[in-house]
């Protein structure tokens, strides 16, 4: 089983790959450049795109199972997350997490490091 995470060089999703790569999960990350491979440990497959063009999300999601979509407060995320989300559907991946899912969240609705290692990623496998 193959999991993308997608904002794998930030805050939280840097620590959901960690605690995906303590679980044996086999993780691949969408990187924007080469550069940021840097930041992405060893052991994870990367892909160079950007959530904005659909074919390089497309073809990100080759051959994965489930997508953990992370994704930066910016005035265009909410088509950022809708393209990467309706490739996912359509490719019948079997399961999507992201930070609004139930999973990640605190009663008051924000998302917390905690909740990413502990309960989202347990969500995610």
């Amino acid at each position: 089983m193959k999991i993308l995470v997608t904002g794998g060089t930030g805050t939280v999703g840097s620590k959901v790959i960690d605690e995906l790569l303590k679980r044996g999960a086999n993780v691949r990350a969408l990187i924007r450049d080469k550069e940021a491979s840097a930041k992405i440990p060893k052991g994870v497959e990367t892909a160079i795109g950007n959530l904005l063009d659909p074919v390089s999300v497309h073809k990100a999601l080759q051959n994965v199972d489930k997508l953990f979509l992370l994704n930066a407060v910016v005035p265009d995320e909410l088509t950022q997350g809708l393209i990467a989300f309706g490739l996912a559907r359509r490719l019948k991946l079997r399961h999507i997490a992201g930070e609004r899912d139930p999973l990640f969240r605190t009663r008051y609705g924000r998302l917390r490091k905690r909740d990413a290692e502990e309960g989202a990623v347990l969500g995610c496998l």
